[in-house]
């Protein structure tokens, strides 16, 4: 479980280290939210890290994780939606989760 947690705080930092890629640097984020404040602090500081340039690691071995098929489903669908309304992040999106 430490393992889990760890990616996913992880995951925030790299999320938003390829979220200031896509945005040109430009991005705005809000803290929402206070639910388990361990996570909470974690996962805010992983993302502050990114912003201050720093770098962001997640294991290889991690990235190679698929997501299950219902998980990869939701995701197409909400690309599709996306793609047409954001004509400009059509190139973006241009990506198979399966």
């Amino acid at each position: 479980m430490a393992s889990l947690h760890c990616l996913f705080c992880a995951g925030f930092g790299y999320l938003t280290h390829k979220l200031l890629e896509l945005a040109s640097g430009k991005l705005v984020m809000v803290l929402e939210g206070g639910f388990e404040l361990r996570p909470l602090c974690e996962c805010t500081e992983r993302c502050m890290r990114s912003l201050l340039g720093e770098d962001v690691h997640i294991p290889e071995d991690m990235m190679d994780v698929k997501p299950s098929p219902n998980t990869a489903t939701c995701i197409e669908q909400v690309i599709s939606i996306h793609s047409k309304l954001f004509a400009a992040a059509c190139g973006i999106f241009a990506v198979s989760v399966g």
